[in-house]
Order: structure tokens, then sequence, then C-alpha cells
């Protein structure tokens, strides 16, 4: 399992009460990836297409498991 030293770079693009927008530069979306889903319901991923459908794809699994 990867660990939070995949994480290169955040900054944070746009806030307000409701939500952040962040931009996240990492070595690959495989470390990223389990990183982002310890916010559970709380994010969504934007961009890249790719890493977003993978979210989707475990969440379902995850749904199905329960």
């Amino acid at each position: 399992m990867s660990s939070r030293r995949d994480l290169v770079n955040l900054k944070n693009l746009e806030s307000s009460d409701d939500y952040d927008i962040l931009q996240i530069t990492s070595y690959g979306i495989e470390g990223i990836q389990a990183w982002l889903m310890g916010f559970g319901d709380k994010v969504e991923v934007l961009k890249p297409q790719s890493l977003r459908e993978e979210m989707l794809v475990t969440a379902k699994n995850m749904y199905d498991f329960y």
C-alpha cells in the first residue's frame, strides 16, 4: 500500500464554507486513491477522469460488499 509520501504537492484553488477545491500533484494515482478514500463521502474527484472512474468502481464494490 502506498503512503502519504506519494503526495508531492497540495494547493488550495478555491474555498467556501461548503467546499474546497484542491489541486494535488502526486507520483501516481494509485497512492492518492487510498488517501482520498479516507475522506469517505466528503470528497469528489473531478479530474483526472481515470481516477474519478476508479473511485466510482471502488465505491460500488464497497457498497456491494456491505
